[in-house]
């Protein structure tokens, strides 16, 4: 069983793992608990604004052997400081580039036009995401990507492993939609994969070496 040097995401579920999840989290609270109070003490609340996003879930809970599974998949946003309203904790769509346009409403910033690709979240009062996307793109492994709605998810796996530079073999793969309930049921919808896959064409347009569409649906 991996633990140790393995990377986090490859962690199974195990007693071992969880606990040492546990104490990691509880180290990380008191560091940060730390440099929260520093800030606190030396800065006034219009004088900061705090922005922590977490790079992925955790593996070592999941019963979902998909590499983003929804405990895999899930990341967390925290925001705190000037122009943060406090709405406790959201449920919402969220992506890593979204912290630019949340960066650009409450720092006062202007980028170029059409050089940002995230979206202000709707707590924040932007128009918020209709799907998030989760890949995994590492030579010799296969290129996984997930695809997520609020009420259903997109998994496609390569047959044949990512090349060294970075582009994908996409002549065959697997395809599947699931509901995001608790039933996780698989959905077999010829129009509902078609948007799916079209959403697939576009993120990996720039890296996809060909695409035969011979899935696995």
């Amino acid at each position: 069983e991996p633990t140790g040097p393995v990377p986090s995401p490859y962690l199974l579920p195990s007693p071992l793992n969880q606990e040492a999840y546990r104490l990691g989290m509880r180290d990380l609270d008191r560091s940060l608990g730390v440099l929260f109070d520093y800030i606190e003490e030396h800065y006034a609340p219009d004088e900061y604004i705090v922005c922590a996003y977490s790079d992925h879930g955790s593996s070592v809970y999941s019963e979902d052997a998909w590499y983003f599974s929804e405990t895999q998949g899930g990341a967390a946003l925290m925001l705190r400081g000037a122009g943060v309203q406090h709405r406790g904790t959201v449920e919402e769509l969220s992506s890593c580039l979204d912290i630019y346009p949340i960066m650009e409403k409450l720092a006062g910033f202007s980028a170029p036009a059409g050089q940002l690709d995230g979206v202000l979240p709707r707590a924040l009062g932007g128009e918020g995401r209709s799907y998030c996307i989760s890949n995994s793109i590492y030579p010799e492994q296969t290129y996984k990507l997930s695809i997520r709605t609020q009420e259903h998810e997109f998994r496609m796996e390569t047959e044949r492993p990512t090349h060294h530079d970075g582009t994908v073999d996409l002549s065959r793969f697997t395809a599947h939609i699931y509901t995001r309930d608790a039933l996780h049921r698989e959905v077999f919808d010829a129009a509902l994969m078609e948007e799916f896959l079209q959403l697939a064409r576009e993120h990996t347009a720039s890296f996809h070496e060909k695409w035969e569409e011979d899935c696995g649906c």
